[in-house]
């Protein structure tokens, strides 16, 4: 390993993921950068599959794990381990990367993250359990997951955007979703997201509603930077309404001023609120696909209304989800760790 000869900061925090976790802990390194007091970068072990291959990688560094000393990207990784005040892991890592983690940094402090656990309906697995680490301190996304671990911290998602509203100049109604699909055979989930009869709503909409609407559904994956572009000339945002949670869709479309309806349940909402430290939650529009289609009509045949909470939407999301600002709680949690 080379000695760098390089002087960080005062606080030095390594993020690693075997994935890039859809870029939240990327994400969160590229911010913490952006104090005065703290240097952040994170490593991932393996891409997503064709056709996301590359599509999150934009403030993360792969890493190829099975080289380990053989080239330049593992040997800075192993630099930066050894220097590391903090080391950050998200959700699970290989064995053998986790042992040689331990091997070079016996006396960084140890923060475990989950964002989504590995699960066989009903049981959920603890994932930390496997990892030869210390942990000082646990934390849990603040969406739907806080709830199977109550001793974990809440901590929120960031996401990179300052927030944007655009006016609507079209008469109908544009609304924005991500098809649900079956990952298997094997559909019927704990957590499924899929639903059968979505698309026929959908289409019974469109059929009732005719021009006084628009739907637009990606064809195939599109990059997130052009996906949030394409968001920001819509109104309404639909995240999945199967579960009592929802994800970072729908934190994107509070940015971007949209109506977002999903059928968060009140855990998730209050524990989303409660990691962005305020009482008040999101102004969400709850729906079930059995009452989906009064939502959308409500929305497209009232302007006002669907204006009201457009601006709530965008409101919400300056006033307490910049992520300059959900930043700083996980620089406080670093400075608690080691104090």
């Amino acid at each position: 390993m080379q000695n760098w000869g390089v002087n960080l900061k005062n606080i030095n925090v390594v993020h690693i993921s075997q994935t890039p976790l859809v870029g939240a802990p990327g994400k969160i390194a590229y911010f913490l950068n952006n104090l005065d007091d703290i240097w952040a970068v994170h490593y991932f072990e393996s891409d997503y599959p064709e056709p996301l291959k590359g599509f999150f990688n934009c403030h993360s560094v792969k890493l190829d794990s099975s080289k380990v000393g053989y080239n330049d990207t593992v040997d800075l990784f192993e630099y930066q381990i050894c220097h590391a005040d903090v080391i950050h892991i998200h959700n699970n890592i290989s064995p053998g990367l986790a042992c040689r983690i331990a091997d070079l940094a016996p006396s960084a402090k140890f923060i475990y993250q989950i964002h989504s656990p590995l699960r066989e309906p009903p049981l959920h697995c603890f994932q930390d359990q496997n990892l030869p680490f210390k942990f000082a301190l646990r934390l849990v996304v603040a969406q739907v997951y806080p709830r199977l671990y109550p001793e974990y911290v809440m901590v929120p998602n960031l996401i990179d955007s300052q927030g944007c509203i655009l006016a609507n100049e079209n008469t109908a109604l544009r609304v924005m979703f991500s098809p649900t699909h079956r990952r298997s055979e094997r559909q019927y989930y704990f957590s499924t997201k899929f639903s059968p009869h979505f698309d026929e709503v959908m289409a019974d909409v469109e059929k009732s509603l005719g021009n006084k609407i628009i739907f637009s559904c990606p064809q195939k994956p599109l990059p997130p930077e052009l996906l949030y572009e394409w968001r920001k000339l819509h109104q309404v945002t639909i995240d999945e309404i199967e579960t009592g949670g929802f994800h970072q869709v729908s934190y994107e479309g509070l940015s971007c001023g949209n109506v977002v309806i999903n059928n968060a349940d009140d855990l998730s909402l209050i524990s989303f609120a409660t990691a962005l430290g305020t009482g008040e939650l999101p102004p969400f529009i709850r729906a079930s696909e059995s009452v989906l289609k009064d939502v959308l009509e409500k929305l497209a045949s009232d302007r006002d209304y669907c204006e009201s909470i457009r601006r709530a939407s965008y409101e919400y999301y300056v006033k307490y989800m910049k992520p300059q600002e959900l930043v700083k709680k996980f620089a406080n949690i670093y400075r608690e760790v080691l104090s």
